[in-house]
């Protein structure tokens, strides 16, 4: 991991604004899941403690200490579930804004704008697909390369969609007609909209099975990633 050596010893105390959630019992449970969510971050590399939640100034955050955020730490930890900022505490009174580095390469409509009865809340999707990421052999691969994802019960693509949004290579199954069309129609508008030269197609597939599938294939994103 690259981090700065003379950076270990000095702790620091790090407070997150989290995102807002249109889900009221979602929103009442982040803070609890944003914990568990750092916990596996300092698993993976080291030195994330004390996690509690704190108040000030009437907003809500998700307070813990670590070595100063540097390098690969901080990419991770830019990708958190609900993270919508990160400052450093510098006095009581006193927040200095992080940057962070998400691996976010398209706007974030591609896991927002999609509404049915059913979907998954994206910021628990991501958090789950970082967690599992996190647990691998090697949790600075998400930083590294793209990795191979593979939902075999993908539904609408919401696990898909954060894949793509990570520049991974997404893959997954779907026996329901109706979501595997509903995807179909979504990625390829979503695809057109935004203007990426892109090839997207659907065939029909079998296998050994009696049934039959679909595909529909889109490209990673470049490193530029995001629409103009």
């Amino acid at each position: 991991m690259s981090t700065d050596p003379s950076a270990e010893s000095t702790v620091s105390e790090y407070l997150i604004l989290q995102l807002p959630s249109a889900n009221r019992v979602y929103a009442d449970d982040a803070p609890r899941l944003m914990r568990a969510e750092l916990a596996v971050f300092g698993e993976a590399v080291g030195g994330i403690a004390d996690t509690d939640e704190v108040e000030l100034a009437g907003l809500h955050y998700v307070r813990f200490t670590a070595p100063e955020l540097t390098g690969d730490r901080l990419a991770l930890l830019s990708n958190a579930s609900s993270l919508y900022a990160l400052f450093q505490r510098v006095d009581e009174d006193l927040l200095r804004p992080v940057p962070i580095r998400p691996l976010d390469r398209f706007d974030s409509d591609l896991l927002t704008i999609q509404k049915y009865a059913g979907k998954t809340n994206e910021q628990f999707t991501r958090l789950l697909l970082n967690v599992t990421c996190l647990a691998m052999a090697e949790p600075l691969a998400m930083l590294r390369r793209p990795l191979r994802v593979l939902d075999p019960l993908c539904g609408r693509g919401t696990t898909l969609n954060q894949a793509m949004m990570y520049g991974f290579d997404a893959a997954g199954v779907e026996l329901a007609d109706r979501d595997f069309e509903a995807y179909e129609r979504f990625i390829k508008t979503w695809l057109r909209t935004k203007r990426f030269k892109h090839t997207a197609g659907s065939a029909r597939s079998g296998g050994t099975g009696a049934g039959l599938g679909g595909r529909v294939a889109a490209p990673r994103a470049p490193p530029s990633g995001r629409s103009r």
